[in-house]
């Protein structure tokens, strides 16, 4: 939001049982054993800016390594192309521990990479990659409707 000078004016968590936190809204809470290897976070923010900053902030979104379903915009109109946005959506994240029969987590866990390569001469002389040469390579595939 800072990036794109844009004023975050509030911003609301859903419960961890995805109950509503408006008290005139009644909802049903139906226990079920989760078997889902992930977990879901609901949320909404809203903030001000024009349309072009609305879109940004979509496309930002879109491009953004944590998954979000957008469940529901809304907006004011204020003046001089200045609105007010509410978007709600939900995120997703993992467990904070899967344990797999055969150990891959923890297996993962204990790797170790040997970055001594970087220290190595020949690496440190490297100052451009070298061009591929494309001589005595056929480019294509030839023309099936020429006669030979």
């Amino acid at each position: 939001m800072r990036e794109r000078g844009v004023r975050l004016r509030k911003i609301e968590f859903e419960s961890a049982d995805g109950s509503s936190k408006n008290p005139n809204v009644q909802s049903q809470t139906i226990t079920q054993k989760d078997q889902s290897p992930v977990n879901t976070i609901g949320y909404s923010f809203t903030f001000s800016g024009s349309y072009e900053v609305f879109k940004s902030i979509l496309a930002a979104l879109e491009k953004s390594l944590r998954l979000a379903d957008i469940t529901d915009i809304a907006f004011l109109s204020g003046d001089n192309n200045s609105f007010e946005f509410t978007i709600r959506a939900k995120s997703y994240y993992q467990k904070e521990k899967i344990i797999t029969p055969d150990g891959t987590v923890e297996a993962l866990k204990k790797i170790t990479i040997d970055t001594s390569f970087f220290s190595d001469p020949q690496f440190l002389d490297l100052q451009e990659s070298p061009t591929p040469s494309l001589e005595n390579i056929e480019k294509g595939r030839s023309n099936p409707f020429l006669r030979r």
